[in-house]
């Protein structure tokens, strides 16, 4: 009987990993995480859309055949960054 006791009061005394606040705590930041991520990634596509606009633009001035494979290249390589970081918030 006064092991049984004893155990009660540990139990009321010592939370499990789902009653304290760790596993909020952990979740919490998993999804700020996410979030910077996430937020990364669209900043990388609007910097490559504004990069790749600006040498379109400077690409029309003297018409230039050669530029537009470059100027793919430029949006593809900051496309392919933030697919790098989606890729990496799959579940």
């Amino acid at each position: 009987m006064t092991l049984f006791l004893l155990q009660e009061a540990a139990r009321t005394v010592v939370l499990g990993p789902t009653d304290g606040v760790v596993e909020t705590s952990i979740i919490n930041l998993v999804q700020w995480l996410r979030l910077i991520a996430e937020t990364t990634g669209a900043v990388i596509i609007c910097l490559g859309v504004v990069i790749a606009g600006a040498t379109f633009v400077k690409a029309l001035v003297p018409p230039q055949v050669d530029s537009f494979n470059r100027i793919r290249l430029v949006l593809a390589r900051y496309l392919a960054l933030a697919l790098e970081l989606g890729v990496t918030q799959l579940r």
